[in-house]
């Protein structure tokens, strides 16, 4: 059961980073090139700016994940509040 949980966080995290790097550079060839406006400038270097939060929010929930709940780590916090 535990191994699922690494197993299904880790997939999750992996699709969600492809696509949040995805939108990124999208957004970033948009600034690039496309930007006609000062106003939608700043609309797309707040999306890059939240797309960067969020693969480090998502990055340190999975190493928590990770942490908590893998074997081989410590044997599993999870485990020791168990106890």
């Amino acid at each position: 059961m535990q191994s699922l949980i690494i197993v299904v966080a880790k997939d999750i995290k992996n699709i969600v980073f492809v696509l949040v790097t995805v939108i990124a550079v999208i957004m970033v060839i948009k600034l690039i090139f496309g930007a006609k406006s000062e106003e939608e400038a700043n609309k797309l270097k707040n999306g890059i700016l939240w797309a960067s939060i969020g693969i480090m929010v998502m990055q340190i929930a999975f190493s928590v994940t990770n942490i908590m709940f893998n074997k081989d780590i410590n044997g599993g916090l999870s485990d020791k509040v168990k106890e």
